[in-house]
């Protein structure tokens, strides 16, 4: 029992100090095994699917927040017109446990140049012709401690970390639990 309880303070230990730094230096990105199976239709019946994304490099900030960017993808399947249709950074967390986010320039440039590499099937309509599906949408989210976050839309901030890492889990399901708290405000 003690030997297993010093494994999982040491994984905590481990992965926390060494995620740091790897999220200085990387973004977390929606689930890109997720993305790659989805039949995307627009509303005249053309559909395609993705079948490449890059990873976007995380902006020089200390902020957390996520990127939409919009795009044509044309009859190739490659994307054209991209822009950034909004950015936003996570600032507090409302009573509700909700994140308030407030503008901010830091995930636009990144998340278009990422955009840039996105490439699809070359889209056909229900004939089976070539067609383009115009203003297609992507989110492209930032985050740091994802390793303490079962949900990948949420986010922790700095303060919340604090507070997790000031306490002595006995184990992950401890540790699960009292993020949840965290994020929905319990404590």
């Amino acid at each position: 029992m003690f030997f297993q309880s010093l494994i999982v303070k040491f994984n905590f230990l481990f992965n926390y100090k060494y995620i740091l730094l790897f999220f200085c230096l990387s973004v977390s990105i929606d689930n890109y095994a997720d993305d790659l199976n989805p039949l995307i239709t627009d509303q005249l019946d053309c559909s395609t699917s993705l079948k490449q994304i890059m990873k976007p490099e995380y902006p020089y900030t200390t902020l957390q927040g996520y990127s939409i960017v919009s795009f044509t993808i044309n009859k190739d399947g490659s994307v054209g017109n991209i822009k950034a249709a909004e950015s936003n950074c996570a600032v507090s967390r409302s009573d509700d446990g909700s994140i308030n986010f407030k503008p901010c320039p830091f995930f636009k440039k990144v998340s278009v140049d990422a955009a840039k590499y996105l490439k699809f099937l070359p889209p056909k309509n229900l004939n089976n012709n070539s067609c383009s599906i115009e203003k297609h949408t992507r989110k492209y989210t930032y985050r740091f401690y994802e390793s303490l976050l079962e949900d990948k839309n949420q986010f922790l901030l700095r303060d919340e970390v604090n507070l997790i890492l000031d306490k002595d889990f006995k184990n992950i399901k401890e540790r699960n639990e009292f993020v949840k708290k965290v994020l929905t405000k319990q404590l």
